[in-house]
């Protein structure tokens, strides 16, 4: 039971089977029908206050009958045919009145479905609360540990919730954008939304390869970063091998050194794991799997791998990690 209220007219009736048990109240003076069947009869009054769609519908000219007769009125007229199913209007309902039931959380909107359609429907009736209860919900970490952040990410843009929109595109670094799974949440995302979070990702993987090529005195990687140079964020690195490092355009590719060649090696695999993991986790970590392979060792003789490590560590806290809107 969810009504709080002391009057005996603001508690449930005992329900038909065709009324949802929680939303069958006695002194109700409105019936919506859910796409599949299921009724709620409640105040007109507590969706006139949660949605402004529901209010212009529903607003009474001056010198509408007392309020018995209104609702004999409004019920008679029959109940209003909702297009979102009992689920969806089932937990609408619980944020809307007072005292209902904590619905933010993964047990009760448990399915990126629900998600997204008590998203549209709160969009659809204009529900200001609804939706500032769905963006806060969907950067807790629960949500986040049950949501794809990605899926999240997309669903942040669709209700305008800007700041969490923000605070979602740093947790999608932990992915890779050009995986199938991705592409179908991407395909949903909105068109702004899936470039601003491109760019992000890009950003992060020319930043670094072009500090890297930076130690070793090469030309940039990218030398047009336009698009993704952050004016106040400069990313200097504190190595430079340049001495020891043929970097002459004349003779680029004719020193292949074994250093040389375990450099070119090491860029390629940075460059592969940035794309894979943008958050660049796997390359802070010295000892651990990325650094373990032999091809690797004969950069010693230009730069420690503890050292490089180290420095990518720095390099990355420094790269941004929120889109920019």
């Amino acid at each position: 039971m969810k009504s709080t209220a002391s009057s005996e007219g603001c508690k449930p009736a005992v329900a038909r089977a065709d009324f949802d048990p929680a939303y069958t109240f006695n002194d109700g003076d409105l019936v919506l029908r859910s796409v599949d069947g299921t009724n709620f009869r409640v105040h007109s009054i507590i969706l006139k206050l949660g949605s402004s769609v529901f209010r212009d519908m529903l607003d009474i000219p001056t010198g509408a009958p007392n309020t018995a007769e209104r609702t004999k009125r409004e019920l008679a007229k029959g109940p209003i045919i909702a297009s979102e199913p009992a689920s969806v209007l089932r937990i609408l309902l619980d944020i809307l009145y007072p005292g209902a039931r904590h619905v933010f959380n993964v047990d009760v909107i448990d399915s990126s479905d629900l998600l997204i359609s008590l998203g549209l429907a709160a969009r659809k009736y204009d529900m200001v609360s609804v939706i500032e209860g769905l963006c806060a919900f969907i950067v807790t970490r629960d949500a986040i540990s049950h949501f794809h952040p990605v899926k999240l990410y997309g669903i942040a843009w669709d209700l305008g919730c800007t700041f969490e929109a923000i605070f979602l595109s740093a947790e999608t670094l932990r992915y890779n954008l050009n995986t199938p799974e991705v592409f179908t949440f991407l395909k949903e995302t909105n068109t702004e939304g899936v470039i601003k979070l491109q760019i992000l990702h890009r950003r992060r993987k020319v930043l670094l390869l072009n500090a890297l090529h930076e130690m070793s005195g090469e030309p940039p990687y990218a030398p047009d970063v336009s698009d993704v140079v952050v004016p106040d964020h400069p990313l200097n690195t504190s190595i430079n091998f340049s001495a020891n490092y043929c970097a002459d355009p004349r003779t680029y590719y004719e020193d292949l050194s074994k250093s040389r060649l375990a450099w070119i090696t090491l860029k390629y695999e940075i460059s592969k794991s940035m794309d894979e993991q943008t958050d660049g986790l796997p390359l802070t970590e010295f000892g651990g799997e990325f650094y373990a392979k032999s091809r690797f060792a004969d950069i010693e003789s230009l730069v420690g791998l503890d050292v490089l490590s180290k420095e990518i560590a720095r390099l990355l806290d420094m790269l941004p990690r929120h889109i920019d809107i």
